[in-house]
């Protein structure tokens, strides 16, 4: 897993937010990863052909995973919490291959 980027993007009241992008390396989008991840989030959905998904946490967190391992998180609530699911999602997403 390489990091990209993870930078301040939006400020809601005395929290901010971060946004970032990371390369996960060999990814494979399966029903056994989905069911995984569904734990973790509120809104798992993906593309039919399998090529993204969209991860979605209330209020505002968003990740989108592309089949090639190009993973962008938007608002989420701190750094750490960014590296965490990058870390999160290279394991999900990389076991299943």
């Amino acid at each position: 897993m390489k990091i990209i980027t993870i930078e301040p993007c939006f400020t809601r009241g005395e929290e901010d937010l971060f946004s970032g992008e990371a390369e996960l390396g060999t990814v494979k989008i399966t029903d056994k990863a989905v069911e995984e991840l569904k734990k973790h989030f509120d809104g798992v959905q993906v593309t039919p052909d399998g090529e993204m998904m969209v991860l979605t946490n209330f209020p505002v967190e968003k990740i989108i995973v592309f089949n090639t391992g190009r993973t962008i998180i938007r608002r989420i609530a701190g750094k750490e919490r960014a590296l965490e699911r990058f870390e999160m999602l290279a394991k999900a997403l990389g076991e299943n291959i």
